[in-house]
């Protein structure tokens, strides 16, 4: 079973008078939170299932750790792509999940 210390994506949720003000943190410290593909898909899944909540206000997003806070892609993981067919199957942005949750819903 896993923890919460052992997920890519940790998000705690904060009932407010106003609404849900969600905290979600990239959790990828020992790599100074380098988005590889499994933590951009569990990124994506997450923002995805927050998106459904009518209740939510605001998303504050964190990296773990005390170096960084996302540092940007995974070169290691990139340097190991050998084709642009290779890169876009193992991308959800290059397939679409991305598009499954807004970046801003205004009220």
């Amino acid at each position: 079973m896993e923890s919460a210390d052992d997920r890519l994506v940790h998000v705690r949720l904060d009932e407010r008078e106003q609404g849900v003000v969600a905290h979600a943190t990239i959790n990828n410290a020992g790599h100074l939170n380098a988005m590889n593909s499994a933590l951009m898909q569990a990124f994506v899944d997450a923002m995805a299932q927050l998106a459904t909540d009518e209740r939510l206000r605001a998303v504050v997003l964190t990296g773990a750790g005390r170096k960084a806070f996302i540092v940007g892609a995974d070169i290691n993981e990139m340097a190991a792509i050998e084709s642009a067919a290779q890169a876009t199957r193992s991308s959800p942005v290059c397939t679409g999940a991305a598009r499954r949750f807004a970046i801003c819903r205004c009220r």
